[in-house]
């Protein structure tokens, strides 16, 4: 299934950004873990206000450590 959405991923991003002109980078999230692919330019601030998922297990990560 991890296989399935991966590949989904990938090709629903391909296409979208073929069909936009646009590029995909490689952004390193977390030391030691494949690296997940971003919109090229994308300011990572704005990444980082958007991610409210990622923002929301970093705080109570903080409480259990």
């Amino acid at each position: 299934m991890v296989a399935a959405g991966t590949l989904y991923t990938l090709t629903m991003t391909t296409e979208v950004c073929e069909e936009l002109g646009l590029a995909m980078v490689p952004r390193e999230v977390t030391a030691g873990l494949r690296p997940v692919m971003e919109i090229a330019g994308v300011d990572e601030v704005l990444i980082d206000w958007s991610s409210t998922r990622r923002q929301r297990i970093e705080d109570v990560l903080e409480g259990l450590t």
